[in-house]
């Protein structure tokens, strides 16, 4: 598997976490095929995980770059299932937690998480 595979294996099994955890509802990995807002979500907030862009690189050395890999994580919640000012805050700190437990996401991103 590549690299961008590897990390992107590592979020979703993060993401995996927060359902069980029942931070999360369900999560989906976009696969392009469909338009990202008209899909069927199993279950609410859903976070949808895209394919990476990858910027520039840095040359560590003469033979290795350091790539800047960035995946996008849409959360997808129905209104109805805001009850207070703060859930959205909430949701959002409890992802950012989580990918802040996990910096180099397990080893598979060697110059961590932004």
């Amino acid at each position: 598997m590549s690299i961008a595979g590897d990390i992107k294996t590592r979020i979703k099994a993060i993401l995996d976490a927060l359902v069980t955890s029942t931070v999360l509802g369900s999560v989906l990995m976009d696969d392009f095929r469909d338009d990202v807002l008209n899909r069927d979500i199993p279950a609410f907030p859903c976070a949808i995980l895209t394919s990476p862009s990858i910027e520039s690189s840095i040359a560590e050395t003469n033979q290795d770059n350091l790539r800047t890999h960035t995946f996008e994580i849409l959360i997808v919640q129905k209104g109805e299932n805001v009850t207070g000012t703060n859930d959205i805050e909430d949701l959002m700190e409890a992802l950012v937690n989580a990918f802040d437990n996990d910096p180099t996401l397990s080893g598979k991103a060697n110059g961590g998480v932004e």
